[in-house]
């Protein structure tokens, strides 16, 4: 049984994660070296603008048409915005030969193919009022998603990643309940929902019990913040172990490959057994604090 096959025997919803992605490659590598999430001939073919946007609506067009009666949510694009202190969106491939409306026009024929599934943006490092993880980011996204929005583009939900660190200096920025309200209700008041899209807490090793307190009430900050935001839609953890998350897959999967983040490591609700960590006893005592379920009723804010 595959993963939709064993969503659907129980009665779960897939997000597809995603049609478009804004990284095209890891920095300092070069495109047919390293991992890459479009394809290598799109990279070296020689295609102006036109061509590049029926590439991407023919991809758009196929994927979702093939899995549409299985698939309730797509991330369209995925991580759009540079990093670096230039700001601004990722000069990457789609960018460089179609240019800055490759988002528009991808949420726009994902609309055009699926109606009515809900389509998302995806970013990471902008998940809390002050968290500047990324020099401008935080403002970058939020103007970006403020013009689409205007523009009536039909993005429904923004998805913020959550990829946490436990703090190891005082300088570095801490989520609170409210820093992460305040995120989310602006861009309630755009009329979007939000979403915790790829949650974890990773730990500066050696892991302590100390440590692993302090994971679990950042675990416990995020639950309830999505608890009591209006705005919220749902909230995902990514990886389903210490055995099995990106932060340490290849610690034990592909011991050849170096760790994403090499001296980090634990950022998952379950340890590298499977047994529950304190995250997930506080993640259950929040939850307990709300006993009633969403009101099923809660509508996505569809832009046609």
């Amino acid at each position: 049984m595959g993963p939709p096959q064993f969503a659907e025997a129980n009665d779960m919803k897939i997000r597809f994660h995603p049609l478009v992605m804004g990284t095209d490659y890891r920095e300092g590598k070069t495109i047919g070296e390293d991992w890459h999430p479009t394809p290598v001939w799109i990279h070296n073919g020689d295609f102006n603008r036109e061509e590049m946007i029926n590439i991407l609506y023919d991809y758009v067009e196929t994927v979702m048409n093939r899995y549409s009666d299985r698939i309730d949510e797509w991330v369209v694009v995925n991580e759009p915005i540079w990093w670096g202190s230039e700001g601004g969106l990722k000069n990457n491939v789609w960018q460089d030969r179609i240019g800055e409306d490759y988002i528009e026009l991808a949420f726009r024929k994902a609309r055009e193919v699926a109606p009515n599934a809900v389509l998302i943006l995806n970013e990471v490092g902008v998940d809390f009022v002050g968290q500047k993880i990324y020099y401008t980011a935080e403002e970058d996204f939020y103007n970006l998603v403020k013009g689409l929005v205007a523009k009536r583009v039909p993005l429904d939900a923004v998805g913020f990643e959550f990829h946490l660190t436990i703090p190891e200096h005082p300088w570095e920025t801490e989520p609170t309940v409210d820093k992460i309200l305040a995120n989310f209700e602006r861009y309630g008041r755009l009329g979007l929902d939000v979403i915790v899209s790829e949650l974890d807490v990773k730990i500066k090793e050696p892991i302590t019990q100390e440590k692993l307190e302090r994971q679990a009430e950042v675990y416990a900050i995020v639950m309830e913040a999505v608890l009591d935001s209006d705005s919220s839609r749902s909230i995902s953890v990514w990886g389903q172990s210490d055995r099995y998350s990106w932060i340490t897959y290849s610690k034990y999967h592909w011991p050849d490959i170096p760790d994403q983040f090499p001296g980090y490591s634990a950022a998952s609700l379950y340890d590298e057994h499977h047994e529950p960590k304190p995250a997930y006893y506080a993640v259950l005592e929040v939850l307990g604090k709300y006993p009633s379920p969403p009101d099923p009723n809660h509508k996505t804010s569809t832009i046609p």
